[in-house]
């Protein structure tokens, strides 16, 4: 099985996976087993869940980055965490924007920065 139908299955899977969880939520809620709650407040945690799978996932771990650092947000300016909400958490984003960038440069020591230059000298 090639590399990009080994990638599509999987993705598959994990979307399976959250369609049964969360319908297995819903009818749970609605049959009076488990005590109903706001869902909504909780939706980034399936950000923070899509990031960390994509953080173990070569080539795509920038994306997973910011997934769980816009997850995170979101949750704690939902939940009000802290007594924290949105006017006060967006330099969370800045901070979070400055981390990617720092981890970027670390990340490929000695690639130029614009794929497109050439800086070979002839």
């Amino acid at each position: 099985m090639d590399i990009a139908a080994t990638r599509w299955h999987s993705r598959r899977w994990w979307i399976g996976g959250f369609l049964v969880t969360f319908g297995l939520l819903l009818l749970l809620m609605n049959i009076g087993i488990i005590e109903r709650f706001p869902v909504w407040r909780f939706w980034p945690l399936v950000l923070i869940a899509a990031g960390v799978v994509r953080l173990f996932t070569p080539h795509q771990r920038a994306t997973g980055f910011w997934l769980v650092v816009l997850g995170l947000w979101l949750q704690v300016s939902f939940l009000r965490l802290w007594g924290l909400h949105f006017g006060d958490t967006w330099p969370l984003m800045l901070i979070g924007f400055g981390l990617y960038l720092i981890w970027q440069s670390a990340e490929r020591p000695g690639e130029p920065s614009s794929p497109s230059i050439n800086t070979t000298t002839r």
